[in-house]
């Protein structure tokens, strides 16, 4: 665990990001978007290629492969149809080989344990993560879990993550926002939240880090230390 900066504030409360922090879902999203894809005569990607298009929604997820594969952004049809595609896939596909990463589960009940308020807030679509939350962590209790839906922007803009906290009559400074990208820490800073990353996700330390995390765990447990 490394420290960045100062902040005196006790947390009492965190919001975990879900897909490269709390779960490895990589390997679905790769396949389902693969399978897309190659439905509609285009090339599949690399598993490994997904960390870094995945994370700011689906709509984004779409851009950024289209991107990815030098296909003109401006074709609609194709931009609609890679989407429907894709969600169809997905949602046949949502955990077949996700999996928590070691010490998430533990982790989360011991801080429900410690009677330690724990959200989720996601730009994966809302629907699904329901689904994926209720399944893998059926004996976690979450104050709120929040996925994406046309009530609010996606992640970075903070008023979801606002939003989602007001029945816990906390300051947004009291509160840590876990997760394993830029927009992750983007997210923590525009809420006025603790930025904390995680090693083990998606993207790389150096991008947590270029992006305000205060912290960066190699453990789960090492949260614990953070909240003494």
């Amino acid at each position: 665990m490394t420290f960045k900066g100062i902040y005196n504030m006790k947390i009492k409360a965190c919001i975990f990001d879900m897909d490269g922090t709390l779960i490895n879902s990589i390997m679905d999203i790769a396949s389902s978007m693969n399978f897309a894809l190659k439905k509609l005569g285009h090339r599949e990607i690399k598993t490994e290629e997904f960390n870094t298009l995945v994370g700011k929604g689906y709509s984004k997820l779409i851009e950024n492969t289209l991107k990815h594969l030098n296909i003109n952004l401006n074709d609609k049809h194709l931009n609609d149809n890679l989407y429907q595609e894709f969600v169809k896939a997905y949602n046949q596909n949502l955990y077949f080989h996700t999996k928590t990463y070691d010490g998430i589960p533990e982790l989360l009940k011991k801080l429900n344990s410690l009677k330690i308020p724990i959200g989720i807030l996601s730009n994966k679509n809302h629907e699904e993560l329901l689904i994926i939350t209720k399944d893998i962590f059926k004996d976690i209790k979450f104050f709120e879990v929040r996925g994406y839906s046309s009530k609010f922007e996606a992640k970075p803009d903070p008023e979801n993550a606002l939003d989602m906290i007001i029945e816990l009559n906390l300051m947004p400074q009291e509160i840590a926002y876990i997760g394993d990208s830029d927009v992750d820490m983007l997210t923590a800073q525009n809420a006025g939240f603790l930025p904390i990353g995680v090693s083990w996700g998606f993207r790389t330390i150096q991008e947590l880090k270029e992006n305000g995390a205060k912290y960066i765990l190699n453990n789960p447990f090492e949260l614990l230390d953070i909240l003494k």
